[in-house]
C-alpha cells in the first residue's frame, strides 16, 4: 500500500469483522511496518454474540498454528509468537494489539458511514447480499474511503465499474484504489 505510512493518522475499517481475525491481522501487519502506533483499526459487524467474542481475542491453539501459517505464507518476518499470550488452553492476543482495534456494532446496510478512512477490508461480505442491499453497502463504502485509499473485496465479489477505482495487482482477493480525483 504505497503512501499508507505519509498519513499522520491511520483509519482502517474491517467492515463485517465477525470474530475479529482479519481486524487483529491488520493490526499485527501494521505493527510489523512500524504503523500501528499512529492508527486505529474500526471492527464493525452486525453481530453482537461475534463482536462480544471477538473483543476477548481468544483462539484455540489449533487456530494458532493456521494462523501462524497464514502470517508465514503472507510474509510475516517476526516471530508470530510475540503478538499472543499462549496457555495450556488457548491463546489471546496480547494488549498492544487489542487496544488499536475498536469493535462495536454496524449494520452496513441501514448505517451510514462513520468515518473516512485510508484503508477499508470488506472481505467476502457482500455475497450475502442481493444486487439492491450491494449497492448501498458500496455506496456506503465508498463515501467513507479517502481519495487515494485502498479497498479490499473478497474473491467472488466485483466493484462496478462506475466507482472510480483503479485494481491494484493480481491477487485472489481484489485490491483497488480510490482515484485521487
Amino acid at each position: 500500500m504505497p503512501y499508507i505510512e505519509s498519513h499522520p493518522s491511520i483509519r482502517v475499517w474491517s467492515a463485517g469483522c465477525s470474530r475479529g481475525d482479519e481486524a487483529y491481522s491488520l493490526a499485527i501487519t501494521l505493527d510489523e511496518m512500524g504503523l500501528l502506533d499512529k492508527s486505529i483499526i474500526y471492527a464493525t459487524d452486525f453481530n453482537p454474540r461475534v463482536l462480544n467474542e471477538a473483543k476477548n481475542a481468544l483462539f484455540s491453539l489449533d487456530e494458532f498454528n493456521e494462523f501462524k501459517t497464514n502470517y508465514q505464507n503472507s510474509g510475516g518476518k517476526l516471530k508470530f509468537e510475540r503478538y499472543f499470550t499462549i496457555t495450556d488452553d488457548f491463546i489471546q492476543i496480547k494488549e498492544k494489539i487489542r487496544k488499536k482495534v475498536l469493535f462495536f456494532q454496524h449494520n452496513l446496510v441501514t448505517d451510514g458511514s462513520i468515518n473516512e478512512f485510508q484503508f477499508i477490508c470488506c472481505r467476502n461480505v457482500l455475497i450475502y447480499f442481493d444486487k439492491i442491499l450491494q449497492k448501498n453497502v458500496l455506496k456506503n463504502i465508498d463515501t467513507s474511503l479517502s481519495k487515494g485509499g485502498y479497498l479490499i473485496l473478497g474473491e467472488s465479489e466485483t466493484l462496478p465499474s462506475k466507482y472510480e477505482y483503479s485494481k491494484i495487482g493480481i491477487h485472489k482477493n481484489k485490491m483497488y484504489q480510490k482515484d485521487l480525483t
